[in-house]
């Protein structure tokens, strides 16, 4: 293989452009139900947007894909016809539309991928699976985190509420944008990163495996951040907006940003279980540990050193965790 990606260069479609998308999509619904009787949706019409249509170096994908495509498109410039997802707001659609051009770029490379991990099999450099039928390398597609990131902002009432009566503050635009953009650097780093032009066999699927598992780690945390945060209807501080956007515009933050809510999601789990195990208890209108009690002292994620119950994963002492932030529902983020 000779190129990590597939250079694509995404245009926004013009209104016959989307007019022959809905056709397209029409055509597979047809197809779909209908069986034999329909026409096989045509990918190669002019009509089509040049990033959408399959030509002689850009092959044809799943259809299936080209769907989640078109899905995207119509979500990103609300004049999808067939679900009742509204479009983006306006400001945000630069940055989203930034987002699927990394999109598409990972599928077309996935289409190389294919045809590399055929010919590795034939040459007899990696076995042949058994009961696998699609290759292992992880295509952006494969969680559909695009989509479901922009139907995530986009079905958000609170943002859209807030857009049309005059009250969303650029700050918070842009925070949502930065965080998007910061997903995309990540993901490009690691593509980067893991460049299987530079590896054969084995070594090709275990780097493919690397990506698979970080690539999820940054969708995932990026859909936690923006629902748990950005997007969030208590989320109304504008001095905490101001302080996050100046933190997050750092060179090299993102990734620690985004490690640090994972460390954090990760503790908020394990807390949780230990209360349904009423190895935490309530006492005098705080949350404290039970100590005594043989689901704690047994658990594999205590660690014990010099008689002090430490979480093993950050060697955090349990009374230095705050129970109150994890357990009680208001996290106080209203306020100016």
């Amino acid at each position: 293989m000779s190129e990590q990606t597939t250079t694509l260069s995404f245009r926004r479609p013009t209104e016959a452009e989307v007019a022959a998308l809905r056709k397209w999509y029409k055509e597979y619904e047809a197809s779909g139900w209908g069986g034999d009787p329909f026409p096989v949706p045509d990918f190669t019409s002019e009509s089509l947007p040049n990033w959408f249509r399959s030509t002689e170096d850009r092959p044809c994908r799943d259809f299936h894909k080209m769907l989640e495509e078109v899905h995207t498109v119509l979500v990103l410039y609300d004049v999808h016809p067939f679900t009742r997802i509204p479009g983006l707001i306006p400001p945000l659609v630069p940055f989203f539309e930034s987002y699927f051009e990394l999109y598409l770029e990972q599928s077309r490379f996935e289409c190389k991928w294919e045809c590399y991990l055929k010919h590795q099999i034939e040459i007899g450099l990696l076995p042949r699976p058994v009961g696998i039928t699609t290759p292992p390398f992880p295509s952006i597609l494969q969680f559909p985190p695009c989509l479901s990131v922009i139907q995530l902002v986009s079905d958000s009432n609170t943002i859209r509420a807030r857009y049309k009566s005059g009250l969303l503050r650029s700050e918070q635009i842009n925070l949502i944008g930065a965080t998007i953009e910061g997903v995309i650097g990540d993901c490009r780093s690691i593509m980067r990163k893991y460049s299987l032009s530079d590896l054969s066999g084995r070594q090709a699927f275990q780097a493919a495996k690397k990506v698979e598992n970080q690539l999820f780690i940054f969708y995932y945390m990026t859909q936690r951040l923006l629902r748990g945060l950005l997007c969030h209807e208590n989320f109304r501080s504008e001095r905490l907006e101001v302080l996050l956007l100046k933190y997050v515009q750092e060179d090299g933050c993102s990734e620690n940003v985004l490690e640090g809510i994972q460390k954090a999601e990760k503790l908020k789990s394990w807390i949780r279980t230990c209360q349904f195990m009423n190895a935490i208890t309530r006492a005098n209108g705080k949350w404290v540990w039970n100590e005594s009690d043989e689901t704690l002292l047994a658990s594999k994620y205590i660690v014990c050193v010099e008689g002090k119950l430490l979480w093993r994963d950050q060697l955090i002492p349990l009374q230095d965790i705050d129970l109150s932030y994890y357990l009680d529902r208001k996290l106080g983020m209203e306020g100016g």
